[in-house]
């Protein structure tokens, strides 16, 4: 599914060395960045695989569904399922921004499975992909 989502969007795949990406966040956690101007996403190539799956599903759900109004409002009160630093992710906006991201990895990973967590959700993702 990933995949086919960056072929179908145009998003150019990079690997990088570097333990830590900057994103333009102070955060050493990070692991990849999505940038909308020229479309990349970048990944750090020191985490396991199933971390950089986990990461690519991430950002591509930033790269689909950044600046959706209806999604960013609807997962205001769903649960975070990791911890975002309020120091960095400083308003409920980029909360629920990295929570949508974090949610579209869930889905890329199984579907069916993220169904069950949110079916009003898993609608608008599944809607998404279909339709692009």
């Amino acid at each position: 599914m990933l995949q086919m989502i960056i072929a179908k969007l145009g998003i150019v795949i990079l690997m990088t060395a570097t333990p830590n990406i900057s994103c333009k966040i102070d955060n050493p956690d990070v692991g990849g960045c999505y940038y909308k101007q020229s479309n990349e996403i970048i990944i750090s190539g020191t985490k396991d695989t199933s971390t950089n799956e986990f990461i690519l599903g991430h950002e591509i759900g930033h790269a689909l569904f950044l600046g959706n109004k209806q999604l960013e409002k609807m997962v205001n009160d769903y649960p975070e399922i990791r911890y975002y630093p309020r120091s960095i992710y400083n308003t409920q906006l980029k909360v629920n921004q990295e929570k949508i991201a974090d949610y579209f990895a869930m889905y890329a990973k199984s579907p069916s499975d993220f169904k069950v967590f949110s079916p009003e959700i898993y609608q608008i993702f599944n809607n998404k992909i279909k339709n692009l």
